[in-house]
């Protein structure tokens, strides 16, 4: 028996790694992917966090309905996320796994007027990311679900 045909050895050593390899590739993509989509609901919750506390004149006039402004700061949140002005509406967002998820955005204090007592305003976002390869990730144990919840929380200071 013979092994050292070189044909037959390289064909053999591609069988060994390519699975690996494909792991790699695909991991890595799947990955960036959700670490872009990270920072987009990161920078979402800043955004609408830096219009909120600017925001102190428009929450101290008692004819201002604060329930309002807050719906403008979560919209704030919701147009960074997914670009407003374009019919249907385009994410910014990236999901390979084909599922579109909502996205949820919470302040704190519930009540804006509560803000000028506390003095810090909190948005929170939170988005549900689907993994495009996740069988692939599960028969090596990488990952446990198809899904993970991104979350972000800022905190901005009302001066």
């Amino acid at each position: 028996m013979r092994f050292s045909d070189p044909k037959g050895v390289a064909a053999l050593e591609f069988a060994v790694t390519l699975p690996l390899l494909a792991v790699l590739v695909f991991g890595l993509i799947d990955f960036g992917c959700l670490l872009y989509d990270k920072q987009v609901i990161t920078n979402a919750g800043r955004e609408a966090a830096r219009a909120g506390i600017t925001r102190k004149k428009d929450i101290k006039d008692t004819e201002v309905d604060n329930e309002q402004i807050k719906k403008e700061i979560e919209q704030i949140a919701l147009d960074y996320c997914c670009k407003p002005g374009i019919s249907p509406p385009e994410s910014r967002l990236i999901n390979l796994g084909g599922s579109t998820h909502e996205v949820t955005i919470k302040t704190e204090p519930e009540n804006l007027e509560e803000l000028l007592t506390q003095k810090d305003l909190t948005v929170q976002v939170s988005y549900t990311y689907d993994f495009l390869f996740a069988s692939l990730f599960k028969c090596f144990k990488i990952i446990e679900s198809d899904q993970i919840e991104l979350q972000s929380q800022t905190t901005m200071r009302l001066e």
